[in-house]
């Protein structure tokens, strides 16, 4: 359940929150979203609304368009980028013996939590050993 809410001072009517909404809670009326009946109780905080408003009009209980991540257009990846990446994505079998810093492993956990999940419950549990003899004892069992 989430608290949806709407400046109506800020927005400009493009229809952007609607377009966007997975759940469709939003319709628009003479030129301004509105909230379809009961729309808190269904929203999933995904935030697509907040993150795709371009005046900031949209929040949700928890998350402002200050908590967004511009979409910077020079870090966009180009078609061929994107498949090469992807196509030529192996798993690693053979490991380095030097250790993965805390404060990179800790990005990386950060990072995990924008991956998508059913309804953005994100219903993961990370359990992390820095230490070999650890992993190795894990692996054992």
């Amino acid at each position: 359940m989430s608290n949806i809410h709407i400046d109506l001072t800020r927005c400009v009517g493009d229809g952007i929150c609607a377009e966007v909404c997975p759940l469709k809670l939003y319709r628009m009326v003479e030129g301004k979203p509105q909230l379809i009946k009961g729309a808190g109780a269904f929203c999933i905080a995904c935030g697509h609304c907040v993150a795709a408003c371009p005046k900031g009009a949209i929040a949700l209980e928890g998350m402002t368009p200050d908590d967004c991540t511009p979409i910077e257009p020079g870090l966009r990846i180009s078609v061929d980028a994107a498949e090469h990446f992807l196509m030529r994505r192996r798993s690693i079998r053979a490991y380095k013996a030097t250790p993965v810093e805390h404060h990179v492993l800790e990005e990386v956990l950060d990072l995990s939590r924008w991956a998508p999940s059913a309804s953005n419950r994100q219903p993961v549990k990370w359990i992390v050993f820095e230490k070999p003899e650890e992993v190795r004892q894990i692996a054992e069992l």
